[in-house]
């Protein structure tokens, strides 16, 4: 398990090198070959991105999980499981404040999805 010093100093690093690789992707005409609605443009455009402090991440906790496929899938399924927070803007990024449950089970008869 890693040191709140070590976090901070991981953080530091990530924060640091973004620009520096924004800086390299946009002078080698990547970012703008490439836009950040399609693939490898929004990979490329993510790994330039603001990162958040790990403060406010709940991943160390266990109660966040980043998934990649669909999105709208995703997060259907995790609300049936206790999920409170979500962002989709670069992944689907869920959360569970409270940890995640069973999902209710279905009424007698009901469709399955």
């Amino acid at each position: 398990k890693s040191t709140p010093a070590a976090f901070d100093a991981r953080y530091n690093a990530v924060k640091a090198a973004k620009p520096k690789l924004h800086a390299i992707l946009d002078a080698a005409g990547i970012l703008a070959k490439y836009p950040k609605t399609s693939e490898p443009g929004r990979s490329f455009q993510n790994a330039c991105d603001f990162v958040q402090p790990p403060t406010h991440s709940k991943h160390g906790e266990g109660d966040a999980l980043d998934l990649k496929g669909d999105e709208n899938r995703i997060i259907a399924a995790a609300a049936k499981v206790g999920m409170t927070g979500k962002d989709k803007e670069a992944y689907t990024h869920v959360e569970f404040a409270n940890g995640a449950h069973a999902p209710a089970a279905a009424p007698a008869g009901a469709a399955k999805p």
